[in-house]
């Protein structure tokens, strides 16, 4: 049909176009379709970036963190000096376990991997190995010196004055006179003299050692008796008033732990024989803050627990009543009053009062 000079009939001329979309395949063959890709076969993304790491995986990661470069290539120096480049993954099994056991060890010298070693297999500390060779270093000096000798204020006296001050205490009415004489009596037998006075030296010797042992006995029982006064106190130590002027205050409980913590740090002494508390005693700082708390400390407490106090009792008063008309209050009348307004009424009256 041509209308408007259009042929309008030609199509019904072309083939139609098949509606099922499905290629037709060979009923004969017994061909399946082709897998779709799984995620991990696909192919890394194209030019990852080395610097970040992205595209490497977890082992590459772990190798270029210990410095191969992009985490596959391996800088080394030839007997030259030439620097080359290999690829880890070139290199042999052995290769590769070498140079990952040298990668996985510490950045530490052969001195300190044996000294790690030394503490490990015998369980001790840096300060276990100091003490020791402190006392082995004072041992090798004893056995190549001899023992140490004391210092004794007796052998400050030459032979002839020990011998004259031994005689006026010992004999305190002899004259002068009589010293010398009996001095130069002795020195006429100058072994025996040496005897006589080797034995005056020793005996004042045991008493400085004596005196020593006495002072040190003496020491050690005052500081018994402070550690045993120091754990009573503790022991009642067991709360501190945050207010101590008001006895219905709140107070802050004293753990045990804290005071184990008190009674450390005033005993526990370290290897010069000083505890930390006498430290912060010869330390002027803290002597001025330990002064401060000691002077002020109570009232600081009191004076932050009243205003604290005042906030709470301010916040919790009740709130003023808003100005409102009074309302109106209800009487009840009592009985007389009853019977004054309402006497009793005849039913005569109460028709009266109807009509």
């Amino acid at each position: 049909m041509i209308i408007d000079g259009q042929n309008h009939m030609d199509f019904l001329l072309e083939d139609p176009e098949p509606t099922d979309k499905t290629p037709i395949t060979d009923q004969n063959t017994n061909s399946e379709p082709e897998p779709e890709p799984s995620p991990t076969n696909q192919e890394p993304p194209e030019n990852p970036d080395l610097n970040t790491g992205e595209g490497l995986d977890v082992f590459s990661e772990f190798l270029k963190s210990r410095g191969l470069r992009d985490g596959k290539t391996l800088l080394y120096q030839d007997e030259e000096g030439n620097e080359q480049e290999v690829d880890f993954s070139s290199l042999d099994r052995d290769e590769q376990l070498n140079i990952l056991n040298e990668l996985a060890k510490p950045d530490l010298s052969d001195d300190e991997v044996k000294t790690i070693e030394y503490l490990r297999n015998n369980n001790a500390t840096i300060q276990d190995v100091i003490e020791y060779y402190s006392q082995k270093a004072v041992q090798d000096y004893i056995n190549q010196n001899g023992p140490v000798n004391k210092a004794y204020s007796v052998d400050d006296y030459s032979d002839e004055e020990l011998y004259i001050a031994d005689l006026k205490s010992k004999f305190e009415g002899m004259t002068e006179e009589e010293i010398q004489s009996d001095l130069d009596l002795a020195k006429s037998n100058e072994d025996l003299f040496k005897k006589k006075v080797e034995t005056i030296r020793n005996q004042y010797k045991a008493q400085e050692d004596k005196a020593v042992e006495d002072a040190q006995r003496a020491q050690e029982e005052q500081y018994n008796a402070f550690k045993l006064t120091l754990e009573e106190q503790l022991v009642n130590f067991n709360e501190i008033s945050l207010d101590y002027q008001d006895e219905k205050s709140d107070s802050l409980q004293i753990e045990d732990h804290d005071k184990q913590e008190i009674f450390s740090y005033i005993l526990d002494q370290d290897e010069n024989g000083a505890s930390q508390f006498f430290k912060d005693l010869n330390d002027p700082q803290v002597l001025v803050e330990l002064a401060w708390y000691r002077l002020f400390g109570k009232d600081a407490i009191s004076g932050i627990s009243q205003y604290y106090k005042s906030l709470i009792k301010e916040t919790r008063k009740p709130a003023a009543p808003k100005n409102e008309p009074p309302k109106p209050s209800t009487v009840i009348p009592t009985n007389e009053e009853k019977n004054k307004s309402n006497p009793d009424k005849s039913i005569a009256s109460l028709w009266d009062d109807e009509l």
